[in-house]
C-alpha cells in the first residue's frame, strides 16, 4: 500500500483533510477566471489516479468538487481560501501535496498566467513552504513527476521519524518532570500528524519509549546537536522544530524552559527569526482540541 492510500485511509471524515486537498485544485482552476478543459481534465484525472483519493466513490468526489467550489466561491476566489486550505492540513505531507496538487493544474494548459502564479505565492506562504522546496515541487509539476515526489519525500521523511521523536521527547521532558502521561500525550500528538501514519499503533509506541530512552536526562544542547548532525536539510530542520512547538502549544501550561529550549533548537538548527514564526504558524493551527483524548483509530 503507498505512503498516501495509508495517510489518507477510506471513507470521508467531516473534518477530513482531503476536502481541502480538492479545495487547492478547484481553486487554482479558476485561479485565472479561466476555466480550461486541460484543467478540469486534470482536476478529475487527479481524483481518479492519485492515491489519496483511492478508496473513495464517483459521488463522494464529485461531492468534494461542489464543496470546494461553494467555499471557493464564498471566499471570493482561491486566494481568500488559502489560510483556511493550510490550516485544514496541518501536517507536512499534506501541505506538499496541496501544493503538487495545485501546480499541477495551473500547468496542465501551457499557460501560466500571472492570476495563477499569484495564487501559487500565496498558498505556498499559507501552507509555509520554504522557496526551494516550492520551487523543486512546481519544477516536478512541470515534467509530470510531482507524485513520484512526494512520494521520495515521504520516504526519506519515514527514515528521520527517530530524530524528530527524539526532538518531542525533548521538548516534552523540558520542565525536568517525567510523568507516566507524557509518552501518552506524545502517543496522541503524533497520531494527528499525518507524516508519521507509516507506523502502526504497536510501532509507534515503541519508537515513542525508544525515543524517550535516548534522551532520557542528557543535556539538551547535546541531544540538538546529535539530531542537527542527522538532519542536515534545511527543510527537514524547520519541521523538526516545528514538531517540538506542537508538543510546546499541545501542553496547556507555558513555561520558560520550553522557551529557552526552542532558542537553543534555533541555533542548533540555524533558523531564522521568520521561520520560527512560520513553525509557530503551523503549530497553532494544529488540531489541539483532538488531543486531549484518546486519538481516533
Amino acid at each position: 500500500m503507498g505512503f498516501l492510500r495509508t495517510m489518507f485511509g477510506s471513507g470521508l471524515t467531516e473534518d477530513d483533510p482531503r476536502r481541502y486537498l480538492v479545495e487547492a485544485m478547484v481553486a487554482a482552476v479558476e485561479a485565472d477566471g479561466q476555466v480550461t478543459d486541460a484543467e478540469l481534465a486534470t482536476l478529475h484525472d487527479k481524483l481518479e489516479k492519485n492515491e489519496a483519493f483511492a478508496s473513495l466513490s464517483n459521488d463522494a468526489r464529485e461531492r468534494l468538487i461542489d464543496q470546494a467550489a461553494d467555499a471557493v466561491e464564498a471566499a471570493g476566489g482561491g486566494r481568500g481560501r488559502v489560510e483556511a486550505i493550510a490550516k485544514g492540513l496541518p501536517s507536512r505531507s499534506e501541505k506538499l501535496l496541496a501544493y503538487t496538487l495545485a501546480c499541477d493544474i495551473c500547468v496542465s494548459d501551457d499557460d501560466l498566467a500571472e492570476k495563477e502564479i499569484a495564487f501559487l505565492e500565496s498558498l505556498q506562504h499559507a501552507l509555509a513552504i520554504p522557496d526551494e522546496e516550492a520551487h523543486s515541487i512546481f519544477e516536478a509539476a512541470r515534467k509530470g513527476s510531482a507524485v513520484l515526489t512526494i512520494e521520495e519525500r515521504a520516504g526519506k521523511t519515514r527514515a528521520l521519524i527517530p530524530r524528530f521523536l527524539e526532538a518531542m521527547a525533548l521538548m516534552t521532558v523540558a520542565d525536568g518532570k517525567i510523568e507516566d502521561s507524557e509518552t501518552e500525550r506524545i502517543e496522541m500528538v503524533i497520531a494527528h500528524i499525518a507524516d508519521m501514519r507509516a507506523l502502526n499503533e504497536s510501532e509507534l509506541h515503541d519508537e515513542v519509549v525508544a525515543a524517550f530512552d535516548r534522551v532520557g536526562s542528557r543535556d539538551a544542547g547535546e541531544v540538538l546537536s546529535e539530531i542537527a548532525a542527522s538532519i542536515t536539510n534545511p527543510t527537514d530542520r524547520f519541521w523538526t522544530t516545528t514538531y517540538m512547538m506542537i508538543i510546546s502549544v499541545a501542553d496547556k501550561d507555558e513555561d520558560w524552559q520550553e522557551l529557552g529550549l526552542l532558542g537553543r533548537a534555533q541555533k542548533a538548527f540555524g533558523l531564522s527569526s521568520a521561520q520560527m514564526d512560520a513553525a509557530m504558524k503551523i503549530a497553532l493551527q494544529f488540531p489541539k482540541a483532538k488531543i486531549t483524548g484518546r486519538a481516533p483509530v
